[in-house]
């Protein structure tokens, strides 16, 4: 985990939308839509993990069905955010 804030509560519900984003410049809030929607494309998913909070940032996951061999089938991949979301 890092040490940010991790994403806050009024963002959990619509973090994968298209434009969600804490940030004030235009261009913001596409990325966790565009890689939930690949994911998905692919028989996946990315989804939040852990909140973080006062611990720590964020967790997040994708799971990419036969991306990569595995003993499972199913790549998981984790990373963490710097800050909310």
């Amino acid at each position: 985990m890092d040490s940010g804030q991790g994403v806050a509560p009024r963002l959990r519900e619509t973090l994968f939308d298209e434009g969600v984003s804490t940030k004030v410049a235009p261009g913001h809030g596409l990325g966790l839509a565009l890689a939930r929607q690949a994911a998905r494309t692919r028989g996946g998913d990315v989804w939040l993990a852990t909140p973080g909070g006062a611990d720590g940032g964020a967790l997040f996951v994708a799971a990419l069905p036969g991306l990569l061999d595995s003993p499972a089938g199913t790549m998981v991949a984790a990373t963490t955010t710097e800050g909310d979301a």
